[in-house]
């Protein structure tokens, strides 16, 4: 059976499964020294993809399309030999209509070449999860494992995926969404931006920042800041989080107001905190915050829901590529082993042979 996989949006790539061997999976960025985070801008590059490898459309069995931002479906929006083509997918992550990340969250057909294809599309999440468990030294050794899911547009997620009876979901550990920490650069130090109100999700700064942390130092005050505003507008039993509930659940920062929110918090933050704090310390701050959240409620879920272990543990998504993060899930007694994959932002794994571009 040949199944050809397909990231439409963000990270965008094609993967190709023949029987059970990877033939292949390129990521758009990578032709023709494309910029990062590419998508996928024609079908017709899925067409020469294949050709490149040997294969023809009529070859693949099976089309798979990878989700997108969204609580009940997600959209794309692309061309197919410069056609127009608007596609609904599976949404984000799981929801009520779809509770199993593993079963299918949309099908219908898309266009290639002009011709209606059918196909698959699993919520987004499922890519990030399987990725890391099948790429682990866990899966290998047939052990279960707990797999941590936090990217830009999510709350971390827990879930625990066993070999012999499939993936149990833990639910979130707290409601703030990765991109939390790419936007305190938005009010503190050299990527200040003078609109703080965008809703854009910048991709581009998270590095950077976590290079400048390095100038500054955690303090305990604007640590407990941040601790206060968080439970005030992301918590607490009020108005102001019932409605944030109400509009926000970690479905994909483009298709809910999420970033509006953590905006709210970062200048309720600028205003609570001494004006003569460095914006350094503001932000090494912001990183040691979020590490301590992530360490507590983890540990906390895990501790509720599993009990004391010690347990494997798979950490994937855009946070996964803090250093400092994973190294402190490393040091965590919970877990005998922790994993985090080589590409941990993209379900899409590279492929040793490349082809032309």
């Amino acid at each position: 059976m040949i199944v050809c996989g397909l990231k439409l949006t963000h990270d965008g790539a094609v993967a190709l499964v023949d029987g059970d061997e990877l033939i292949f999976s390129v990521e758009m960025e990578k032709l023709n020294n494309g910029a990062r985070y590419s998508q996928i801008e024609d079908l017709s590059v899925v067409v020469r993809l294949l050709g490149d490898f040997g294969y023809r459309v009529e070859d693949v069995d099976h089309w798979v399309i990878d989700g997108w931002d969204g609580d009940k479906v997600g959209h794309a929006s692309l061309l197919d030999h410069g056609v127009p083509v608007e596609l609904d997918l599976a949404p984000y992550r799981e929801t009520e209509a779809v509770p199993d990340v593993f079963k299918p969250g949309l099908s219908g057909t898309f266009p290639l070449a002009g011709e209606p294809l059918p196909f698959t599309s699993y919520v987004h999440i499922a890519g990030h999860i399987s990725s890391a468990y099948c790429t682990s030294p866990f899966a290998q050794r047939g052990e279960s494992s707990l797999v941590l899911v936090w990217d830009g547009g999510l709350f971390p997620r827990l879930y625990s995926v066993d070999p012999a009876s499939g993936v149990e979901n833990g639910g979130e550990l707290f409601p703030l969404i990765g991109h939390t920490y790419a936007t305190a650069a938005h009010h503190f130090g050299p990527f200040r931006r003078t609109d703080e109100s965008s809703t854009v999700d910048d991709l581009s700064v998270a590095g950077k920042l976590m290079a400048y942390i390095a100038l500054g130092t955690p303090r305990p005050d604007v640590i407990d800041v941040l601790r206060t505003c968080m439970d005030e507008h992301f918590e607490a039993d009020n108005e102001n989080t019932s409605v944030f509930r109400a509009e926000v659940g970690g479905f994909g920062s483009n298709s809910e107001p999420s970033l509006r929110y953590v905006h709210d918090f970062f200048r309720d933050v600028r205003n609570r905190i001494p004006r003569d704090v460095p914006d350094a310390d503001v932000l090494a701050s912001v990183h040691q915050f979020l590490e301590d959240v992530l360490v507590e409620r983890l540990a906390a879920k895990v501790l509720s829901w599993k009990g004391e272990g010690p347990w494997n543990l798979c950490f994937v998504g855009g946070c996964a590529l803090d250093i400092k993060w994973n190294s402190a899930l490393r040091r965590m007694d919970l877990f005998r082993d922790v994993w985090v994959p080589p590409s941990p932002t993209t379900p899409a794994r590279p492929s040793e042979r490349q082809p032309s571009a």
